[in-house]
């Protein structure tokens, strides 16, 4: 199966305390699938391979780890958002713009 939506870059940030105590932020890139994905992500750990296309680009990734970061309330169920990571490099040049998503399941 083969998901292909434009989605969003985002950046969320990891605080961690480094050795002198001060709180640092680690930022990192993601794409979140939309819901009605979220049937089919749950059973997998990982993408086979994931194309980002923008204007300018074509970037393959491959083996990309799917986790789930938020969560969906439906009545009392509980339905996650997954969303992939993309390297730092791509992720800054394309932070808040919409890009095509190629995303090969398996």
């Amino acid at each position: 199966m083969i998901i292909k939506e434009e989605l969003k870059v985002r950046v969320k940030y990891n605080v961690k305390i480094n050795s002198q105590g001060e709180k640092v932020k680690y930022p990192y890139y993601i794409v979140t699938f939309p819901i009605e994905y979220s049937n089919i992500l749950k059973e997998r750990k990982i993408l086979k391979n994931v194309t980002i296309v923008t204007n300018e680009e074509k970037i393959e990734l491959s083996n990309v780890k799917i986790f789930s970061l938020e969560y969906y309330r439906k009545g009392e169920e509980k339905i996650p958002y997954f969303s992939i990571s993309i390297p730092k490099e791509i992720g800054e040049k394309l932070i808040g713009k919409k890009v095509l998503v190629i995303a090969e399941i398996e």
